[in-house]
């Protein structure tokens, strides 16, 4: 009976190295996917945030930065009317909602925690938060004589948190409020909406109220 044959030391080296590729290759096809997948919901994510900035920017244009405070409270006649119904309005409905004057007191920010208006974690409306975003469409589709109204919708997300699932939250909620204060009345040009980051998730809304000139230019 023969002897057992023993690995040839050049097979079991070429059976390791074939091995170690194998690794390799699978490691960097993984790296690649991974790669891939991020890209194209990065691309997705800013598809849609285009698709909204084209349907729901101003003519005039609109910055990226939210308006600071001044402390400069000018809000008078119909404006300041207009001012207290938002005001009094979100207090009926978030007793959280934080507000105040900014741009020389020409413009107000209403700011709450998404969680006041969406489901935790979902784009979908709170349903007793409905009623709200109707009620503030009324009052921005129907201004006071002479004057017309307008909202921008600013998303903040957290300074740290890297772009992907909260940035693509972010975009749609803006746009269920953007389409919704659209589906009841509010023109779709005196609509804003942006992303911003900040200490953490908020939703800031800044109402303005501005003089449009009477038929005629005012010599009636």
């Amino acid at each position: 009976m023969s002897p057992e044959r023993e690995p040839r030391p050049q097979e079991s080296s070429n059976a390791v190295i074939v091995y170690m590729v194998s690794v390799y290759l699978l490691l960097i096809a993984f790296f690649v996917i991974l790669h891939t997948v991020s890209k194209k919901e990065e691309v997705r994510a800013a598809a849609v945030v285009g698709s909204l900035r084209v349907t729901f920017q101003r003519p005039e244009g609109r910055t990226e930065d939210l308006p600071q405070d001044s402390g400069k409270p000018r809000f008078s006649g119909p404006n300041e009317d207009f001012r207290d119904h938002v005001i009094g309005l979100f207090g009926s409905f978030i007793n959280s909602s934080r507000y105040s004057q900014t741009e020389g007191g020409n413009v107000l920010r209403i700011s709450v925690d998404p969680e006041a208006i969406f489901y935790s974690g979902t784009s979908t409306l709170r349903a007793d938060r409905i009623d709200l975003v109707r009620r503030l469409a009324d009052m921005i589709a129907n201004p006071q004589p002479y004057l017309r109204n307008s909202i921008d919708i600013w998303m903040q997300r957290p300074v740290m948190e890297a772009d992907g699932a909260g940035k693509t939250l972010a975009v749609r909620r803006a746009g269920v409020l953007a389409r919704d204060l659209e589906a009841n009345g509010v023109d779709p040009k005196g609509i804003g909406i942006g992303v911003t980051r900040g200490a953490g998730d908020q939703i800031y809304m800044t109402f303005t109220s501005t003089p449009i000139a009477p038929p005629g230019g005012g010599n009636e």
